[in-house]
């Protein structure tokens, strides 16, 4: 009797083994091939691509306001030039603190992994000798790890998409502006101050370049940053409310401007995770268009598999150092 209920016990525990395993594939493969969350992972990478161009442009624009500051002989007539300055800085902040709260909002990706906690994990538990101290340790680490991958993933790709937009003669031009200008004293500062109102124009054809896929659905899919509203990615609003997961901080290093925003709680998404690929919507706003430098003063500042070790989350999503905190310094 007693062999016949080991036995038991042995076979309903490799039943959930591969239960689970199926739930973790199915999560990779999903992640892996449906073209909406690959989408979503280029739009975060283009957020913390747009975010570090910006901290440069700012970094260029305070040393300006430096340069003259410290020349007393010019410093009261380029008063006017350092006013400008002082308000694209101010913008520039702004703009760099939307970006860490765009970027923490919640969208698409975590809906794959909210569904297995509303859905898949109540099919589990209904399974004969599910243990919580177990199963439920080494499902949830499996979970992890794969948001870990896509984090991964997503600060790769940004990393290479900086790379790049350092090597752009246009984009590199307007964080070096002030060196160019020392050697050459011309154009005039003013106008290349005043030309910094199409940076926005200039990173949205650079980011094109990363969307744009000629045998996708998605050539038209819009990269506005900024902008962009919960419609564009977020999953129905009604599924936040009934989200009771904690929150998660990430941490910005820039510990004198911008706080450490918090992250919602993340969506659930449908049953059916592939029909998302025709819900998206057909045209998402790209034009990354920013219009704050015209304004009188600043605003208010991967193939699956099937066995997962067990691996500690990474505490902070970003560790890269802020030029922010360089700049105020």
């Amino acid at each position: 009797m007693i062999s016949l209920k080991l036995t038991k016990y042995k076979l309903n525990k490799e039943k959930i083994q591969l239960a689970i395993n199926e739930c973790v594939n199915r999560v990779q493969q999903t992640y892996a091939g449906v073209e909406t969350y690959q989408v979503a992972k280029t739009l975060k990478s283009l957020i913390l691509c747009k975010r570090r161009f910006l901290q440069m442009v700012k970094l260029e624009v305070d040393n300006l306001i430096l340069l003259f500051e410290r020349e007393e002989s010019t410093a009261a007539e380029m008063q006017p030039v350092i006013s400008n300055c002082r308000m694209i800085s101010g913008q520039l902040y702004n703009k760099i603190h939307e970006l860490e709260m765009k970027f923490d909002e919640t969208d698409t990706l975590s809906s794959v992994i909210h569904q297995v906690h509303s859905i898949d994990l109540n099919k589990l538990r209904e399974m004969e000798d599910w243990d919580e101290t177990y199963d439920l340790v080494y499902l949830e680490s499996c979970l992890n790890q794969i948001s870990e991958l896509q984090r991964n993933e997503i600060l790769v790709n940004s990393s290479i998409m900086t790379e790049k937009l350092m090597s752009d003669p246009g984009l590199n031009s307007r964080f070096k502006f002030l060196s160019k200008w020392l050697m050459n004293r011309t154009p005039n500062i003013e106008s290349i101050i005043q030309d910094l109102v199409h940076i926005d124009e200039e990173f949205e054809s650079f980011a094109r370049t990363f969307i744009a896929n000629p045998d996708s659905n998605f050539t038209n899919t819009n990269i506005n940053i900024i902008n962009t509203t919960a419609a564009d990615l977020a999953v129905p609003a009604e599924t936040l409310q009934r989200q009771n997961f904690s929150k998660k901080k990430v941490k910005w290093t820039s510990p004198d401007l911008s706080p450490s925003p918090m992250i919602e709680p993340q969506p659930e998404l449908e049953p059916e995770l592939h029909q998302d690929q025709d819900a998206i919507a057909s045209e998402v706003d790209v034009s990354m268009q920013d219009t704050t430098f015209n304004e009188q003063g600043p605003s208010t500042p991967s193939a699956p598999t099937t066995a997962v070790p067990r691996r500690k989350m990474r505490s902070s999503l970003l560790t890269h150092q802020s030029l922010l905190a360089t700049a105020r310094k």
